[in-house]
């Protein structure tokens, strides 16, 4: 290291540990690398003055959190800012048997969400129908799976939905007719759109009757 910038580096350490000038020192930028002459002059350039502006950019399949090929940061008291930080980039990939809405929109970055919706007959397997970007691409990863639940004819009752098709863990509910409840003794029962089937089996059943004799007890 040239004799001056020894000097000049000793001298700027001696105001900052006077409390005069407060420094920064080498960004460390996972996922991404700064431009021009700093990036190779680790050592004879580092640490540098308030005021001090610097280029970064991200390696490809990441992105900064203004998306810019280009980012500027500057020291600060307080240290870089704005802080330095590469984001991992997700694409809208091709989803069978539905599609991704915001079309427009091709590029998203880590915490970014995005939703999609169903073709017929199709139901997300993520109820929500959305998904985040994270350092492990779409979570959960959106799917689309055929619906084979449809409506049960509920012997002795009916179903208060009209429609004839539900989702997976989708919720519906049902009401026995006049003489008739469901296995826990109620009116109305609900059940559970699961892989299986129906949990638990609507059924509208006739109340029990006694048996033999039944006396009244005087108290």
């Amino acid at each position: 290291m040239p004799l001056l910038s020894c000097i000049v580096i000793q001298f700027l350490w001696a105001l900052c540990a006077n409390g005069q000038v407060k420094l920064c020192d080498y960004p460390h930028i996972e996922n991404g690398r700064l431009t021009g002459s700093y990036k190779n002059h680790r050592e004879k350039d580092f640490p540098v003055r308030l005021g001090v502006t610097i280029f970064y950019r991200c390696l490809d399949g990441y992105v900064s959190k203004s998306e810019s090929t280009w980012n500027l940061i500057r020291c600060t008291a307080d240290g870089w800012d704005p802080m330095p930080k590469c984001l991992i980039k997700c694409s809208p990939i091709w989803l069978a048997n539905g599609r991704f809405l915001n079309p427009w929109q091709k590029v998203y970055k880590e915490g970014d969400d995005i939703s999609y919706v169903c073709d017929h007959e199709y139901i997300p397997e993520n109820q929500q129908a959305k998904a985040t970007c994270t350092k492990n691409n779409w979570m959960p990863t959106p799917r689309c799976i055929f619906n084979r639940k449809q409506r049960t004819e509920v012997p002795h009752g009916y179903f208060y939905e009209t429609k004839n098709r539900f989702g997976l863990n989708e919720k519906a509910t049902y009401r026995c007719q006049i003489g008739y409840m469901t296995p826990e003794g109620n009116e109305t029962g609900e059940i559970q759109c699961l892989e299986e089937g129906w949990s638990p089996f609507p059924e509208c059943i006739t109340p029990p009757t006694c048996k033999g004799k039944c006396l009244l007890q005087d108290y």
